[in-house]
């Protein structure tokens, strides 16, 4: 009778430790699946571009975000009733922010 309880011991062990290296499986394949649709949702980090304007008159300075059909040299009106005129556009990045540095 011994015997008998020792070999359902043993079997039930090995279904328990089956049990368990199943679940860790799914367990793995649920996290990469997870962390791989977490990495496709947003692959690239947004880029602002800022477009810097100086009126020549005023000595006025704007930085403003980029819109398009901006381009250097173009020309828009000022505050003072002058022309400005963009002297540059650049992209900032995360980096750029804290650190308070153009890419030009």
């Amino acid at each position: 009778m011994k015997k008998a309880m020792v070999h359902g011991g043993r079997s039930s062990l090995l279904e328990t430790f089956l049990f368990l290296w199943i679940f860790l499986i799914i367990l793995s394949i649920v996290f990469e699946v997870f962390r791989k649709a977490k990495r496709l949702k947003n692959p690239f980090e947004p880029i602002e571009v800022k477009t810097i304007l100086n009126c020549p008159n005023c000595d006025f300075r704007e930085t403003r975000s980029f819109k398009v059909g901006d381009y250097i040299f173009k020309e828009e009106p000022c505050t003072c009733g002058s022309r400005r005129m963009i002297s540059a556009i650049f992209r900032e990045t995360k980096d750029d922010k804290n650190e308070g540095s153009l890419n030009l």
